[in-house]
C-alpha cells in the first residue's frame, strides 16, 4: 500500500508570474493556510481539500505611482478636519496563490488594491497593458 504523504512545496518556485499589469511581483514562499483564511481551502480541479498550500505575491508600483489619502488634524479648538496627502506608493499585496500538492495545480488571483473583488489571473497568457 502507498502512502501519500503531505510535502510542503518549500523548494518549489513561486508562481511563473514575476509582473502584474508592469509592475514587479515579489512571491512570499508557500505556506499552509491559516484555519480561518479567506481562501477556498478545496482544489478547484481535483477536489482536494488535505494537500493546498498558499502564497502572497507582494505587487511593487510604477516610478510614477502615488497613493492620496486623507490625515486627520484637528484645530485649535478641537475640531477635526482632513488634510489631503499624496505620498509615493508602496508594494501592497495584490496576488494571492495556491498551488495543491495533490494534482500539482497552481491557481493565481488578483485580489486588486482594496481586497474586495478577487479575479483569476491566466498565468499562462500575458497581460499586453
Amino acid at each position: 500500500m502507498t502512502h501519500l504523504r503531505l510535502v510542503p512545496p518549500g523548494d518549489a518556485p513561486a508562481p511563473d508570474y514575476v509582473e502584474h499589469q508592469g509592475r514587479p511581483v515579489t512571491w512570499r514562499p508557500w505556506e499552509r493556510p491559516k484555519p480561518m483564511a479567506h481562501v477556498t481551502l478545496v482544489c478547484e480541479s481535483c477536489g482536494c481539500g488535505d494537500w493546498l498550500w498558499v502564497a502572497a505575491g507582494l505587487v511593487g508600483p510604477l516610478p510614477d505611482d502615488r497613493f492620496q489619502f486623507v490625515e486627520r488634524a484637528f484645530a485649535r479648538d478641537g475640531r477635526e478636519y482632513g488634510v489631503e496627502r499624496d505620498v509615493p506608493a508602496w508594494p501592497v499585496f495584490e496576488l494571492f496563490a495556491y498551488h495543491c500538492s495533490a494534482c500539482g495545480e497552481t491557481t493565481v488571483y488578483d485580489m486588486g488594491r482594496s481586497g474586495a473583488e478577487w479575479v483569476e489571473i491566466d498565468i499562462d497568457r500575458p497581460a499586453l497593458w
